[in-house]
């Protein structure tokens, strides 16, 4: 008599900037030797207001340890998976990018797997409202929420499909800032700023976000002991194309000048890592992903009220669109808050005074676990009932 047969796992990434959301749910599965597992990068259209489209698929893109397999020669119908992950469940219903059809949820619902959505964001308060009832969510088996806090926040009809594990994403931050070629903790000669311009920022406020964003690079260039990493958002130029057509050229002539800059650096790649672990603290001007995830690093975060006057300092501030920033994103020792500027904050991070530990601790409260354990228990968790679930199936054969 043979024993049970190796669970079949499929992971789909679209974007190689999201492979965070799976990574250590993928790595527990290609541990697991009872599984056989497949990374699939699909196919997705970057979308224009003309109806353009031009093709990408991010497979050379994502880390080299990952094996990949083809969308043009490898069927995934045929691989017969019993549990499918994907981190996009809009479907067609995106304006900015558009994956292939067969990989859409409502196609793959029809492979008789069961059918994982794991955000690929990370939030520190309620759900986005546009996250709450997305098209893909009625073909899931499975949404893969951040807290429990997060499940009555969704539409009701989806709750009973909702595991709320904590984020892979965090487990990703996690694992590279304990590598031991971190060095972290050890003085350097300068402060490191890590800056970010978001879709959300720009969407909300146009101009003024970009502007924003180049203070900062305008304070670093100005400053001998400081330097900057700029991140726009991988999605942020297709974003511009399809929806802020407006900002195209400015935004391509600050990357041109940032360039020219030596102590400025800009990060295009798809890890966000290496920029997150190079960094003393963040600034930014919503609380974004990338704010949360630097965040549980310990280090200082600073937000920047992009509503204020152009003749005001750069101030820490609450912008209107995000609400309170004291209940969403507990980011800073008390001695930073109030009237701050870059320049003092950047003094204050200087200092090394910054209670990392008790940050990490206020982070958890609303990230989830920050142990690097999360990708593991989604993969136990899951693969266990489907195990369950494939052995009952073949009893009753």
């Amino acid at each position: 008599m043979t024993g049970p047969r190796a669970l079949r796992i499929a992971f789909l990434p679209y974007q190689a900037a999201m492979w965070d959301s799976m990574a250590s749910i993928w790595r527990a599965a290609h541990e697991d030797a009872n599984t056989e597992v497949v990374v699939l990068p699909v196919p997705y259209d970057d979308l224009d207001p003309e109806g353009g489209v031009a093709r990408h698929c991010p497979g050379e893109q994502l880390p080299a340890e990952v094996p990949t397999q083809s969308s043009n020669s490898f069927d995934l119908a045929a691989f017969r998976p019993d549990i499918v992950y994907v981190h996009n469940a809009y479907d067609a219903h995106n304006r900015v990018t558009r994956i292939a059809a067969p990989y859409r949820t409502d196609a793959l619902r029809r492979l008789g797997c069961v059918l994982v959505y794991v955000p690929y964001y990370i939030v520190g308060g309620t759900l986005p409202p546009g996250q709450r009832d997305l098209v893909g969510y009625d073909n899931v088996d499975v949404i893969a929420l951040q807290t429990p806090a997060h499940r009555p926040q969704i539409a009701a009809r989806h709750q009973r499909k909702v595991i709320a594990l904590g984020t892979p994403k965090a487990d990703h931050v996690v694992r590279g800032m304990s590598d031991p070629d971190d060095g972290g903790d050890q003085p350097t000669p300068a402060v490191t700023i890590l800056v970010t311009t978001s879709i959300t920022e720009v969407l909300h406020h146009s101009e003024r976000a970009l502007a924003r964003t180049w203070e900062v690079i305008e304070f670093a260039a100005g400053r001998a002991d400081v330097s900057v990493i700029w991140r726009p958002h991988p999605l942020l130029a297709s974003t511009m194309i399809a929806m802020r057509q407006r900002l195209v050229e400015p935004f391509a002539k600050m990357l041109q000048v940032a360039g020219r800059i030596p102590n400025v650096r800009i990060d295009l790649s798809p890890d966000y890592l290496p920029s997150i672990v190079a960094s003393d603290c963040y600034i930014g001007l919503s609380p974004t992903s990338l704010a949360l995830l630097f965040g549980v690093t310990g280090r200082p975060v600073l937000m920047l009220d992009c509503a204020a006057n152009d003749d005001d300092p750069i101030a820490l501030g609450v912008a209107p669109s995000f609400g309170d920033f004291e209940g969403y994103l507990p980011w800073a020792a008390a001695d930073v808050r109030g009237d701050v500027t870059v320049s003092s904050f950047v003094d204050y991070v200087a200092t090394g005074r910054h209670d990392r530990a008790g940050q990490v601790r206020r982070f958890e409260e609303v990230t989830g676990p920050l142990d690097g354990g999360v990708g593991a228990r989604i993969h136990a968790r899951l693969a266990d009932a489907t195990r369950a679930a494939v052995s009952k199936t073949t009893a009753r054969r």
